[in-house]
């Protein structure tokens, strides 16, 4: 049975490398033809400039120069929002920590209020029997008196 689990791990290891070479071939394949194209793009506009003449060369410059600005302004916005959306993601993950911390905490102390409570009635069922019915028929007691244990204790 063991084996068996081992040679399934073992096949499942071998189809996750097979997986992750091919994912590698296709990214390399993916990022050779881009460049290709980019390369491709370069040539055809290096014949294009060539062509012109020289004012209709310094106008697509240019205009080329503005564009290229214009996309590193907006790439620049992009990452800017990006980091801000990072930061406050970080801030909220961080707030919800806190709050959960604060949560959990008080749990923590409401459980050790409600041990010590158990134990406190423990011991007072061994040491004075008293036991949990007649702490309720006491309770009940001063009810049907009329009295609330606040007046109870001050007037006794």
């Amino acid at each position: 049975m063991e084996r068996r689990s081992q040679e399934e791990r073992r096949r499942q290891m071998e189809r996750l490398q097979r997986m992750r070479e091919e994912e590698e071939r296709r990214r390399k394949a993916e990022l050779e033809r881009l460049q290709m194209e980019e390369q491709q793009r370069q040539e055809e506009e290096n014949m294009k400039l060539q062509e012109m003449d020289e004012s209709e060369r310094i106008e697509y410059l240019r205009v080329k120069e503005q564009e290229e600005e214009e996309r590193r302004k907006k790439e620049e916005e992009n990452k800017r929002r990006e980091e801000e959306a990072a930061l406050l993601g970080a801030e909220q993950a961080r707030m919800q920590a806190e709050q959960l911390a604060r949560e959990v905490a008080l749990l923590h102390q409401q459980l050790a209020f409600k041990r010590g409570l158990v134990l406190e009635a423990g011991g007072l069922e061994k040491t004075q029997g008293i036991s949990r019915p007649w702490i309720y028929s006491y309770f009940s007691l001063l009810q049907l008196l009329g009295l609330t244990p606040s007046q109870a204790e001050t007037t006794i």
